[in-house]
Protein backbone atom coordinates (compact mmCIF):
# COMPACT_ATOMS: atom_id res chain seq x y z
CA UNK A 1 0.00 0.00 0.00
CA UNK A 2 2.73 2.39 0.71
CA UNK A 3 4.24 2.27 -3.02
CA UNK A 4 0.40 3.15 -3.99
CA UNK A 5 -0.01 5.99 -1.46
CA UNK A 6 3.27 7.51 -3.02
CA UNK A 7 2.64 7.87 -6.51
CA UNK A 8 -1.15 8.23 -6.44
CA UNK A 9 -3.97 10.42 -6.20
CA UNK A 10 -5.50 10.47 -2.66
CA UNK A 11 -8.54 9.82 -3.79
CA UNK A 12 -7.56 7.16 -6.26
CA UNK A 13 -5.59 5.55 -3.15
CA UNK A 14 -8.96 5.95 -0.83
CA UNK A 15 -10.94 4.16 -3.43
CA UNK A 16 -8.43 1.28 -3.96
CA UNK A 17 -7.58 1.01 -0.64
CA UNK A 18 -11.36 0.70 0.59
CA UNK A 19 -12.28 -1.27 -2.36
CA UNK A 20 -12.94 -4.70 -0.63
CA UNK A 21 -14.59 -2.80 2.72
CA UNK A 22 -16.74 -0.96 0.76
CA UNK A 23 -18.19 -3.83 -1.09
CA UNK A 24 -18.33 -5.60 1.75
CA UNK A 25 -21.06 -2.99 2.77
CA UNK A 26 -22.51 -2.73 -0.07
CA UNK A 27 -23.12 -6.71 0.04
CA UNK A 28 -25.20 -6.18 3.09
CA UNK A 29 -27.85 -3.64 1.26
CA UNK A 30 -31.24 -4.43 1.52
CA UNK A 31 -32.48 -2.21 -1.23
CA UNK A 32 -32.54 -4.03 -4.40
CA UNK A 33 -33.74 -7.49 -3.13
CA UNK A 34 -37.12 -8.78 -4.80
CA UNK A 35 -38.36 -9.31 -0.72
CA UNK A 36 -37.66 -5.65 0.62
CA UNK A 37 -40.08 -4.58 2.84
CA UNK A 38 -41.41 -0.84 4.13
CA UNK A 39 -40.61 -2.66 7.53
CA UNK A 40 -37.20 -3.82 6.32
CA UNK A 41 -36.54 -0.07 4.84
CA UNK A 42 -37.37 1.41 8.23
CA UNK A 43 -35.68 -0.74 10.08
CA UNK A 44 -32.47 0.03 7.64
CA UNK A 45 -33.00 3.57 8.60
CA UNK A 46 -33.13 2.83 12.09
CA UNK A 47 -29.68 1.34 11.79
CA UNK A 48 -28.05 3.52 9.96
CA UNK A 49 -28.67 6.58 12.52
CA UNK A 50 -27.21 4.33 14.86
CA UNK A 51 -23.95 4.78 13.22
CA UNK A 52 -24.19 7.91 11.48
CA UNK A 53 -25.41 9.72 14.40
CA UNK A 54 -22.35 9.23 16.53
CA UNK A 55 -20.15 9.50 14.17
CA UNK A 56 -21.44 12.84 12.81
CA UNK A 57 -21.31 13.92 16.20
CA UNK A 58 -17.59 12.92 16.31
CA UNK A 59 -16.56 14.03 13.38
CA UNK A 60 -17.51 17.60 14.06
CA UNK A 61 -14.78 18.26 17.01
CA UNK A 62 -12.61 16.43 14.88
CA UNK A 63 -11.00 19.30 13.03
CA UNK A 64 -11.61 23.24 12.23
CA UNK A 65 -13.31 22.07 9.77
CA UNK A 66 -14.08 25.94 8.28
CA UNK A 67 -10.04 26.32 8.12
CA UNK A 68 -10.26 23.79 5.51
CA UNK A 69 -12.99 24.72 3.77
CA UNK A 70 -15.65 21.97 4.54
CA UNK A 71 -19.38 22.81 6.37
CA UNK A 72 -19.39 19.89 8.14
CA UNK A 73 -22.88 21.31 9.41
CA UNK A 74 -24.36 21.68 5.75
CA UNK A 75 -22.78 17.96 5.27
CA UNK A 76 -23.98 16.25 8.45
CA UNK A 77 -27.42 13.85 7.86
CA UNK A 78 -28.39 12.52 10.97
CA UNK A 79 -31.27 14.80 11.31
CA UNK A 80 -32.37 13.36 7.86
CA UNK A 81 -32.41 9.93 9.23
CA UNK A 82 -35.10 11.11 12.16
CA UNK A 83 -37.01 12.70 10.03
CA UNK A 84 -37.17 10.05 7.43
CA UNK A 85 -38.27 7.79 10.26
CA UNK A 86 -41.02 10.13 11.97
CA UNK A 87 -42.11 10.38 8.19
CA UNK A 88 -42.50 6.56 8.31
CA UNK A 89 -44.67 6.68 11.42
CA UNK A 90 -42.13 6.12 14.23
CA UNK A 91 -42.59 8.70 17.61
CA UNK A 92 -39.26 10.80 18.50
CA UNK A 93 -39.19 8.85 21.74
CA UNK A 94 -38.91 5.45 19.60
CA UNK A 95 -36.24 7.52 17.78
CA UNK A 96 -34.42 8.34 21.16
CA UNK A 97 -34.21 4.91 22.20
CA UNK A 98 -32.77 3.30 19.18
CA UNK A 99 -29.51 1.69 19.55
CA UNK A 100 -26.21 3.58 18.57
CA UNK A 101 -22.78 2.56 17.61
CA UNK A 102 -19.74 2.82 20.40
CA UNK A 103 -17.40 1.68 17.71
CA UNK A 104 -16.06 4.57 16.56
CA UNK A 105 -13.60 4.89 13.70
CA UNK A 106 -10.43 6.90 14.33
CA UNK A 107 -10.75 10.31 14.33
CA UNK A 108 -7.90 12.11 15.73
CA UNK A 109 -6.90 14.37 12.99
CA UNK A 110 -7.59 16.32 10.08
CA UNK A 111 -6.38 13.25 7.70
CA UNK A 112 -8.12 10.67 9.48
CA UNK A 113 -11.22 13.02 9.90
CA UNK A 114 -10.91 13.25 6.16
CA UNK A 115 -10.70 9.71 5.64
CA UNK A 116 -13.86 8.98 7.89
CA UNK A 117 -16.00 11.92 5.77
CA UNK A 118 -14.80 10.25 2.20
CA UNK A 119 -17.11 6.94 3.50
CA UNK A 120 -20.45 9.37 4.83
CA UNK A 121 -19.90 11.64 1.59
CA UNK A 122 -19.28 8.97 -0.86
CA UNK A 123 -22.65 7.62 0.34
CA UNK A 124 -24.60 10.50 -1.15
CA UNK A 125 -23.65 9.49 -4.75
CA UNK A 126 -25.14 6.00 -4.49
CA UNK A 127 -28.27 7.49 -2.58
CA UNK A 128 -29.61 9.02 -5.47
CA UNK A 129 -29.83 5.45 -6.86
CA UNK A 130 -31.56 4.03 -3.63
CA UNK A 131 -33.63 7.27 -3.81
CA UNK A 132 -35.13 5.98 -7.29
CA UNK A 133 -35.60 2.71 -6.15
CA UNK A 134 -37.71 4.00 -3.17
CA UNK A 135 -39.56 5.75 -5.19
CA UNK A 136 -40.72 2.79 -7.17
CA UNK A 137 -40.95 0.60 -4.54
CA UNK A 138 -42.81 2.41 -2.00
CA UNK A 139 -43.50 5.90 -3.78
CA UNK A 140 -41.89 8.19 -1.16
CA UNK A 141 -39.65 11.13 -2.12
CA UNK A 142 -37.46 13.49 0.17
CA UNK A 143 -40.98 14.79 1.53
CA UNK A 144 -42.08 11.01 2.69
CA UNK A 145 -39.38 9.29 4.26
CA UNK A 146 -36.67 9.06 1.76
CA UNK A 147 -34.57 12.76 2.53
CA UNK A 148 -31.29 10.80 3.42
CA UNK A 149 -30.43 9.09 0.39
CA UNK A 150 -31.38 12.09 -1.72
CA UNK A 151 -29.66 14.28 0.95
CA UNK A 152 -28.07 17.60 -1.34
CA UNK A 153 -30.62 16.95 -4.05
CA UNK A 154 -29.50 18.72 -7.35
CA UNK A 155 -25.97 19.86 -5.47
CA UNK A 156 -25.07 15.85 -4.64
CA UNK A 157 -21.99 16.17 -7.69
CA UNK A 158 -21.18 19.74 -7.06
CA UNK A 159 -20.41 18.78 -3.13
CA UNK A 160 -18.84 15.75 -3.84
CA UNK A 161 -16.20 17.41 -6.28
CA UNK A 162 -15.63 20.26 -3.29
CA UNK A 163 -14.98 17.62 -0.74
CA UNK A 164 -12.66 15.77 -3.49
CA UNK A 165 -10.65 18.76 -3.96
CA UNK A 166 -10.09 19.74 0.10
CA UNK A 167 -9.00 15.77 0.49
CA UNK A 168 -6.28 16.49 -2.41
CA UNK A 169 -5.27 19.91 -1.13
CA UNK A 170 -5.08 18.86 2.34
CA UNK A 171 -3.80 15.35 2.16
CA UNK A 172 -0.90 15.27 -0.03
CA UNK A 173 1.85 13.23 1.26
CA UNK A 174 2.15 9.43 1.54
CA UNK A 175 1.85 9.59 5.50
CA UNK A 176 -0.59 11.46 5.81
CA UNK A 177 -2.78 9.38 2.74
CA UNK A 178 -2.34 6.46 4.31
CA UNK A 179 -3.77 7.73 7.94
CA UNK A 180 -6.94 8.58 5.50
CA UNK A 181 -7.13 5.36 4.08
CA UNK A 182 -6.54 3.63 7.14
CA UNK A 183 -9.51 5.76 8.97
CA UNK A 184 -11.30 5.10 5.70
CA UNK A 185 -10.90 1.76 5.81
CA UNK A 186 -11.97 1.36 9.56
CA UNK A 187 -14.96 3.31 9.44
CA UNK A 188 -15.96 0.88 6.33
CA UNK A 189 -15.34 -1.67 9.14
CA UNK A 190 -17.05 -0.30 11.95
CA UNK A 191 -20.38 0.46 9.72
CA UNK A 192 -20.06 -3.26 8.15
CA UNK A 193 -20.27 -5.01 11.41
CA UNK A 194 -23.26 -2.37 12.95
CA UNK A 195 -25.22 -3.23 9.87
CA UNK A 196 -25.07 -6.86 9.73
CA UNK A 197 -25.77 -6.71 13.14
CA UNK A 198 -28.69 -4.46 12.91
CA UNK A 199 -30.12 -5.31 9.78
CA UNK A 200 -30.08 -9.00 9.65
CA UNK A 201 -30.98 -9.73 13.20
CA UNK A 202 -32.93 -6.78 13.48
Amino acid sequence: MQNLLAESDVMVALKSGTAEKHQAVENLMPFFREQFSLQDYTRTLAAFLGFFEPVEQALRGAADWSDVGIDIQDRSRAHLLRNDLIALGLSASQIASLPRTTSMPPVHNLESALGCLYVLEGSTLGGQVIGRELARRFGIDASSGASFFLSHGSRVGEMWKEFCAVVRNHVQQADCQLLAVEAARQTFSSLEHWMRKAVTHG
